[in-house]
């Protein structure tokens, strides 16, 4: 109960401190979230990341006093895509936060994590603008993103179980 607590309340802290990331004319947000959900993925049950992940975002999103749809679609976006993450993260064994394969392993899930997040926002996103799916998709970004949540995430998750 503890550990979903904490999980959704720093989930909620980093929902309310984006940071924007620029790629050519566009902007994408950027959001310390994921690497939360990195460093739970590889410490905590997987079924308390799931509920403290979409409660966190419930929060989080409700605080920036989003209309109600975005609220939902972002709280489905995010639970869908852990959920991934979280299938991923299983079948390549769930190993201790400890081993190096963990860190492979939490790479390859929100790897997981990070595509569906991408492609949900980017039909979105093009469906609401009439533009081209590729128009919309900022990979560059995406990476970013993936690759700095792993580090903050990973690193966390070391420190914690040290």
């Amino acid at each position: 109960m503890l550990a979903c607590a904490a999980i959704a309340l720093a989930t909620a802290i980093a929902e309310r401190l984006p940071l924007e990331l620029h790629y050519r004319n566009a902007r994408d947000v950027y959001s310390l979230a994921a690497a939360v959900w990195t460093g739970a993925l590889l410490l905590v049950d997987p079924s308390v990341l799931a509920i403290a992940a979409g409660a966190g975002v419930l929060v989080g999103q409700a605080l920036h006093r989003r209309p109600a749809v975005k609220v939902a679609f972002n709280v489905a976006q995010f639970t869908i895509a852990i959920s991934v993450a979280l299938a991923v993260f299983g079948l390549l064994g769930s190993p201790p936060p400890d081993e190096p394969q963990s860190w492979l392993a939490a790479a390859a899930a929100m790897a997981g994590f990070q595509v569906v997040n991408t492609v949900l926002v980017g039909l979105i996103i093009s469906s609401a603008e009439g533009a081209p799916v590729s128009r919309v998709l900022l990979p560059v970004t995406a990476a970013v993103q993936l690759l700095g949540n792993l580090a903050l995430g990973i690193l966390g998750a070391l420190i914690w179980s040290a």
